[in-house]
């Protein structure tokens, strides 16, 4: 068993370096730029699928670059300190309860029809607040739902937003 979960986290490691499997950075924001670096992903499309991630230099960089316009390492500096250092993302793949940043949400699948909200392709319950997540940026739509598909990328098998 030892040495099929070493063979496992190798093969995690090189479908990294290769590209393949999840994104190499990973979202704990809405804003350009607020990405983390992902350094680990494991048991990807099952009950406990997880992610690890870091905030670094680098990141804090772009942010500042690509949202802030401040090239400044003061920009850096201050992003570091305020930015999450480390992040488990987490989620049960069967039931559709993750753990990202902003909060637990449950993925439902599929949104219904609904002639008010015609963007969205897949439902997703706030587990705080009981609410569905309506599609904008404010809801937490787009990054709830690229959280979930970076850990279960089987159930989201295209595009977030209808097409």
């Amino acid at each position: 068993m030892v040495l099929r979960s070493g063979i496992i986290a190798i093969w995690t490691v090189l479908a990294f370096a290769n590209g393949a499997g999840a994104a190499e950075k990973i979202g704990y924001g809405s804003r350009v730029g607020m990405n983390l670096t992902i350094i680990s992903a494991n048991g990807l499309d099952t009950e406990q699928a997880e992610i690890h991630a870091i905030h670094d230099r680098k990141d804090a960089g772009i942010f500042c670059r690509e949202y802030a316009r401040d090239f400044s390492s003061k920009c850096v500096n201050e992003e570091m300190r305020s930015a999450p250092k480390s992040f488990v993302y987490r989620a049960n793949c069967e039931t559709g309860v993750f753990l990202s940043v902003g909060g637990r949400y449950r993925f439902v699948g599929p949104a219904k029809e609904d002639p008010d909200n015609m963007m969205i392709a897949y439902q997703v319950i706030d587990l705080g607040t009981g609410e569905d997540l309506d599609g904008s940026e404010a809801s937490g739509y787009p990054l709830a739902m690229e959280v979930f598909k970076d850990l279960c990328p089987s159930k989201v098998p295209g595009d977030i937003w209808k097409q």
